[in-house]
Formats: C-alpha cells, sequence, structure tokens
C-alpha cells in the first residue's frame, strides 16, 4: 500500500504524512511518526594543558540550578599524551 496524505481539517491546506494499509475488509490510514531529537542547546569547553596538584583538583564542573536537570548526551573527550602519563587513570 502506498504513502498518503490526510487532510487535518477540510480545505485548511494542512496535512498529516500517513501510511495506507487493509485491515479486514476496511482501508485505514497510519499516521506516520519521525521520532528524533528536539532543537537542543551545544556548549563546547576547550581546557588548555592544565597540570593538576592533587587528586581532587578539578579541570570541569558540570553544574544548573536546584530545579534545572542536566541531561549530557554525548561528551566527548581527548588526552594530549605526553611524558609522564603512562600510567594516567581516570578515578570514579
Amino acid at each position: 500500500m502506498p504513502e498518503s496524505v490526510v487532510n487535518i481539517t477540510p480545505g485548511t491546506g494542512q496535512k498529516l504524512h500517513s501510511f495506507q494499509r487493509v485491515v479486514g475488509a476496511n482501508t485505514v490510514e497510519d499516521e506516520i511518526v519521525l521520532v528524533g531529537e528536539p532543537y537542543l542547546a551545544t556548549y563546547a569547553v576547550s581546557v588548555a594543558a592544565t597540570a593538576t596538584s592533587t587528586v581532587s583538583s578539578h579541570l570541569l564542573q558540570i553544574m544548573a540550578g536546584s530545579t534545572k536537570p542536566v541531561l549530557i548526551l554525548r561528551l566527548w573527550t581527548e588526552l594530549a599524551v605526553g611524558a609522564g602519563l603512562e600510567n594516567w587513570s581516570c578515578g570514579a
């Protein structure tokens, strides 16, 4: 069965994308739904090569207000390997 369109309200010009199929003896239109990410804010942070003197030193901290949740969808990090970093590890 073909893809088609269904008018939302006759005469308005607005249409829904649908897929036509037969159920029993009835021809029905299934609404097409595209699931995707909404438009989101994007942030980039660049941290220059910085030496930390203690284990509790923070290079980056992500914070929000008490009523604003933070959702991280993608996090990309890159380590510039240099002298003395052979035994580098990320502690939890």
